[in-house]
């Protein structure tokens, strides 16, 4: 949309859209869709003979007269161009129209804002009283590996990281460079400085701590991060050495940090367009970038730029957004990006939790444990100071139910030169401390009876210090203890204690897809995303300032995982292309089964949700059979391509058989049930009916490939039966293919039933209205308004409002100004109309997504997109929406709605 003066998106809620007798679904999530600085535009300039100019260009706003304020240059090989901001005055359709027109001039944009997603804070990594910054680095674990040997992170094991870190890679000789709100980079595992021969070599500040998106960047060339998106990022990228036993996915990689932010949560896409370009330009060998905005579309200049650096040789990971939900078609951003690896987000299978540190020694080795110090009845924590000492077990039988709950035997042996280990359960910890006090203990650990989060005890038995420690720890002690081994607790007070990182296991999502990964397809029918990561619940870095940890979730935190693992795919692989990388992680990527939040199911998530599945690092950088393409796109019914041919290589020395099938993912309706009065997309969880599509190979179902030689293969797809098209379901899957070496490929497919084209833009009582906004309650035919002409000064006593909802995203939508006597005005799309409203025609529009209604709403001043006032007299607003997959030249492929009629005057 070309924004001009009083425009704005407001929330509000159309009281004519609902019937009394149906339900509306309660508000899910807030529209997050790009926003357009007022009077901000982007411009590419001619690249042509010797290249357009900025000067050439400023001297043609000159000699027209069009009063600007120039923001950023953008002089760079892959992307020639400048931003800037129109004075008010001059902000209209003829300005526009104007500057496209200048012969320096490619092609001009609206200036759009993108935010960070918003990463869910899982837990404030800090445990109760452990207040000590410095006490982050006490107390590391003896022994500690190096970087490149076995890693037993268990996000590194969910995706295939954990086998290239046996093999010894672990990001050599790359450069990883992040486009994100910035670097703590005096973090002591994120390097300890900035600069040549630091971990953070590259990068700078291209905005300034004040910027916000709208105002001017005032650039510098420290890229200190203020929010700690950035520092979480770049650990999960590149942390090594870090004393909570966790590293980045490559922790011995260059990293560089071009901060997009402020200490605020939009940046604009010049900005966006700049900093990849630096990047590509410093040699970046992947770049990476988790910000984004409701969108699918592909139109932005800062796509364009995207695809270009692809196309050059650089691939770019992107995250897929946290909308997941809004149900399908709610991709984001530059994630859209043709040849841009879109990231979908796995929630961790286990979930970091913040616990007081401690060590124990078994068999002259010592080892780390966490654990939660029991809260007393004046609020402190139990604290067990500085502490030697063997520990002790009531039972040896881990499956006890009541250890502790009884009197001790008369057997008992002294405790008080002990730490007692009791497991929980059945009676409360007052009467296992009473029980236990009895015989001298003042030191005592309990353990849980279940495998999942501990908690801090609640005790009123001061005497005792007491603590929890997990369930498999408690089980690990026991094991040693009954053979006969002897284990020594060893604690510092908890002021001076580190942190540990327990982890929990999530037997509810864990391994799943994270629900808030958003859904595609784009509005053009393409698969988003390519493939997703661990991002549920990850531990990293944050500021020094703000507790040096944190466990946040989003796709956000997948992003940079697949960044890192690009990274390796390089190092092991340097010649391979971006094309040939995301083809390699689309298809050896291990589809995952659906979960609803709560439960996981017997079949696979929509192709939509999870795109290849859960990255396989260890396959997609040594697998021997390749596939030429990463994903399959059917489109909808009447744009549905059956047949669909790709290669499959045999890299290795011998020859390999292969069974191909297909492994059908579950089929998602896009809408409700009841289209006419809920006429939007539905929202997670969505409905969902097991009736995959079929597919017939060719030539066969098992076919032999020699040693280095390519197979053709054709796939001719049956979409689904018997299911509702028209509320469009999502159908998909995958080609599995399994060979007799062992390596097994999973070919993505999706397609949508049901004619896109026919989908209703405004749909029911959704429609076009005028509200009065003195009340905000909609008027009638015929009212009259008298607003303020040129040059006058008088203050309207009431204003009115247009507004309307698109169900779908829309390429283009005009908003037409027709007299109610239109007799010799220009034709637009074969009508009449006097000129358009403000503002319009408004292009790549997102769709609607969830109650209460996100509408475009504007404010009317009688002017129009030129500039001038339209005269006294009758007229009504007359909106088309461009159909999906529709012509714009064609008037017949927009849907049109018109106001109630109205009447203007002038003071």
């Amino acid at each position: 949309m070309f924004q001009s003066l009083g425009s704005s998106l407001l929330v509000s809620f159309l009281a004519s859209c609902a019937v009394a007798a149906v339900q509306i679904p309660p508000l899910r999530t807030a529209n997050k869709s790009p926003e357009i600085v007022p009077g901000g535009y982007v411009v590419e300039l001619e690249s042509t003979g010797n290249g357009a100019t900025s000067a050439d260009f400023y001297s043609n706003v000159t000699s027209s007269n069009i009063d600007l304020t120039p923001r950023m240059t953008l002089d760079h090989m892959l992307f020639n161009g400048l931003s800037f901001i129109v004075a008010p005055e001059h902000d209209n359709a003829s300005t526009v129209e104007v500057i496209q027109s200048f012969s320096s001039v490619k092609k001009i944009w609206p200036l759009r804002l993108y935010t960070r997603p918003s990463a869910q804070v899982s837990t404030s990594f800090k445990p109760k009283e452990v207040t000590s910054a410095s006490a982050l680095n006490k107390r590391a674990p003896l022994e500690r590996r190096a970087s490149a040997d076995v890693d037993d992170y268990i996000v590194h094991q969910m995706g295939g990281v954990d086998k290239l870190r046996e093999q010894g890679y672990a990001g050599e000789g790359m450069f990883v460079a992040i486009v994100d709100t910035g670097v703590d980079y005096n973090h002591p595992s994120l390097g300890g400085g900035f600069g040549p021969g630091f971990k953070v070599a590259y990068g700078t500040d291209l905005v300034g701590d004040a910027y916000n998106g709208t105002n001017a960047p005032i650039p510098d060339d420290d890229p200190m991060d203020c929010i700690g998106h950035g520092t979480h990022v770049s650990g999960i990228v590149g942390a090594n050495n870090d004393p909570l036993g966790f590293s980045g996915v490559v922790p011995n990689a260059t990293l560089g940090m071009w901060k997009v932010f402020g200490c605020y949560d939009n940046v604009g896409n010049d900005v966006l367009i700049h900093a990849f370009n630096l990047a590509f330009e410093a040699g970046a060998d992947v770049i990476t970038c988790s910000v984004g905005g409701r969108n699918g579309w592909i139109e932005d200049p800062w796509d364009v730029a995207v695809e270009r650096i692809q196309q050059a040789g650089t691939p770019c990971t992107i995250a897929a957004g946290n909308d997941g939900a809004n149900g399908a078609f709610d991709s984001s951003g530059a994630a859209d990006s043709i040849g841009a690896i879109s990231v979908g987000s796995v929630d961790s299978v286990d979930t970091p939790l913040a616990a007081a540190r401690g060590n124990f020694i078994l068999e002259g080795s010592e080892s780390p444990f966490g654990y939660l110090p029991a809260s007393l009845p004046n609020g402190s924590s139990s604290d067990f100071g500085t502490l030697s000492a063997p520990l002790y077990a009531l039972e040896f039988d881990t499956t006890v139910i009541d250890d502790g709950c009884s009197a001790l035997p008369s057997t008992t042996p002294d405790l008080s030169g002990y730490v007692v280990l009791i497991r929980r359960g059945t009676c409360t910890f007052d009467i296992k401390l009473t029980n236990v006090a009895a015989y001298g203990a003042t030191k005592v650990l309990l353990y849980n009876n279940v495998d999942s989060a501990i908690i801090y005890p609640t005790i009123t038995v001061t005497t005792v210090d007491t603590a929890m420690v997990t369930m498999d720890q408690g089980a690990a002690w026991i094991s040693s203890l009954a053979a006969g081994l002897n284990v020594t607790i060893e604690m510092l007070p908890l002021a001076d204690t580190g942190v540990y990182a327990l982890q929990i296991p999530n037997t509810i999502t864990g391994g799943t897809m994270s629900v808030f990964s958003s859904w595609s397809p784009t509005n053009e029918m393409q698969i988003k995303p390519e493939v997703s990561a661990p991002g549920g619940n990850i531990l990293s870095t944050y500021p020094i300032s703000q507790g040096s940890y944190q466990v946040l979730s989003g796709t956000s935190m997948a992003t940079p995982y697949i960044a890192g693992v690009v990274a390796l795919l390089k190092q092991i692989n340097p010649s391979l292309t971006p094309a040939e990388i995301t083809n390699r992680l689309g298809t050896t990527a291990t589809p995952l089964q659906y979960n609803d939040g709560g439960s996981t199911y017997g079949y696979l998530a929509p192709v939509i949700q999870q795109g290849g599945g859960l990255v396989n690092a260890f396959a997609a950088a040594h697998y021997g059979s390749l596939l030429n393409v990463s994903k399959l796109e059917l489109n909808d019914t009447a744009h549905f391509t059956a047949k669909h041919s790709f290669t499959l290589t045999n890299t290795g020395s011998t020859p390999v058989t292969y069974t191909l099938t297909n492994d059908g993912a579950i089929t998602a309706y896009t809408f409700f049930e009841d289209m006419v009065n809920i006429p939007i997309p539905q929202y997670f969880p969505v409905d969902l009916i097991e009736v995959p599509g079929t597919i017939r190979f060719v030539p066969s179902t098992e076919i032999t490939v020699a040693p280095g030689a390519v197979q053709t293969i054709e796939a001719h797809f049956t979409r689904p039966q018997g299911i509702e098209d028209q509320r469009i379901p999502q159908w998909s899957g995958f080609i599995s293919i399994n060979g007799t070496n062992g390596e097994s490929l999973n070919l993505p497919y999706a397609g949508a039933s049901g004619n896109l084209a026919d989908l209703p833009m405004f749909s029911g009582s959704w429609k076009v209205a005028l509200y009065d906004n003195n009340f905000y309650t909609e008027v009638g035919e015929n009212e009259t308004f008298v607003l303020a002409g040129p040059n006058s000064s008088y203050v309207p006593d009431r204003m009115f409002e247009m507004t309307f909802v698109n169900a779908m995203g829309c390429k283009i939508v005009h908003v037409d100004i027709v007299p109610a006597d239109a007799h010799g005005l220009p034709m637009v799309l074969g009508e009449q109309v006097l000129g358009q409203f403000p503002g319009f025609p408004e292009e790549y529009l997102v769709r609607q997504q969830g109650f209460p209604v996100i509408d475009v709403d504007v404010w009317w001043n009688g002017t129009m997109a030129n500039g001038s006032y339209v005269p006294p007299g009758n007229y009504h607003f007359l909106v088309r929406a461009l159909k999906l997959f529709g012509d714009p030249t064609n008037s017949s492929d927009y849907q049109a709605v018109k106001s109630v009629p109205f009447n203007i005057k002038y003071i």
